[in-house]
């Protein structure tokens, strides 16, 4: 299944992110401190184990604007 960073939009406290992991939408804030606040799991058979992807791959998209 497709594993990609769909959006990303800036906010008052860091980066919101929207992540499809497997078909699943994860919809979160990367924190400018490094903090990730989880907002929802959109999408049937919503599965926590796919949050470390979710954040891994919008932090890697962090960093590659940073660098």
């Amino acid at each position: 299944m497709e594993s990609r960073v769909i959006r990303k939009e800036a906010t008052r406290t860091g980066t919101a992110y929207q992540v499809l992991v497997d078909g699943i939408w994860h919809l979160f804030t990367l924190g400018s401190d490094g903090d990730t606040r989880r907002v929802t799991v959109l999408g049937g058979g919503a599965n926590v184990a796919n949050w470390p992807l979710a954040e891994r791959l919008a932090k890697e998209d962090k960093e590659a604007l940073t660098h």
